[in-house]
């Protein structure tokens, strides 16, 4: 499903930080190519926060509330 907030308040960010800063480049090449960073920035960590649980699991990195169950076999939420 298409994520209109998520443009549209992209978007709006990226002109109104044009209108603030004149040092900015202007035109729609720049605010498409901000944009689109922008999005592809959180579509990244969205993924990243989906996955790091199997991640930090597959390499032994900490995790939060991993050190916990393993030494005393609860999770967070069963406390």
């Amino acid at each position: 499903m298409f994520n209109s907030a998520e443009w549209f308040g992209t978007t709006s960010a990226v002109l109104l930080s044009n209108t603030d800063h004149p040092g900015n480049d202007r035109g729609a090449a720049s605010i498409a190519t901000r944009v689109g960073f922008s999005v592809l920035q959180d579509m990244g960590f969205d993924v990243l926060r989906e996955f790091w649980p199997e991640v930090s699991r597959k390499f032994n990195l900490p995790f939060r509330g991993w050190r916990e169950t393993e030494t005393t076999g609860k999770t967070a939420a069963s406390h």
